[in-house]
C-alpha cells in the first residue's frame, strides 16, 4: 500500500554537510553571535569548551594512554608521552571550569556548541591529515 521513502541520498548529503569545513564556520558564526547578545561569560563558557576539547584531542593525537590502547604499536619518544599527557590535563582543566563562567543559564547551552564544534574541528584537522608531519 504505501511504499517505503528512499532516504539513502539525504543521509549521505546530510554526511558529507556535516564533514565539510563550511559548516564548522557557520556553526561558529551562529556560536559567536549568539555570544554577542550574552556578552564575555557567554564567551568563556563557548571558548574554554572548544578549546577543552581540541586540546584532549590534541593530546590523544600525540599518544597518551586512550590512543596506545588503539594502536600499541605506535613509538613516540617519552617527551611526547609526558607533553599529551600535560595537553591532555590542560584540556581537562578548560572542559571543567567552563560551566563556572555561565552567569546566565542560558549561557550553559553553549558548553556542548563548543565542544561539539571543537570536535568537528578535530575530525576535520584528521581527514585532512594537517597533523601528520608530527609523526
Amino acid at each position: 500500500m504505501f511504499k517505503s521513502f528512499n532516504t539513502d541520498w539525504l543521509k549521505l548529503a546530510l554526511l558529507k554537510v556535516w564533514q565539510s569545513g563550511w559548516t564548522i564556520i557557520v556553526l561558529a558564526g551562529l556560536s559567536l553571535m549568539y555570544c554577542n547578545f550574552y556578552g564575555r561569560q557567554a564567551f568563556l563558557v563557548w571558548w574554554l569548551a572548544l578549546s577543552g576539547v581540541v586540546l584532549v584531542s590534541f593530546s590523544i593525537f600525540l599518544g597518551n594512554l586512550p590512543y596506545r590502547l588503539i594502536q600499541p604499536v605506535m613509538n613516540i619518544s617519552r617527551y611526547a608521552y609526558f607533553w599529551s599527557w600535560v595537553v591532555w590535563g590542560c584540556g581537562v582543566v578548560l572542559l571543567l571550569s567552563a560551566s563556572l563562567f555561565a552567569y546566565p543559564l542560558i549561557t550553559l547551552l553553549l558548553e556542548p556548541v563548543g565542544a561539539v564544534l571543537g570536535l568537528m574541528v578535530c575530525r576535520w584537522v584528521s581527514r585532512k591529515e594537517l597533523l601528520k608531519w608530527i609523526h
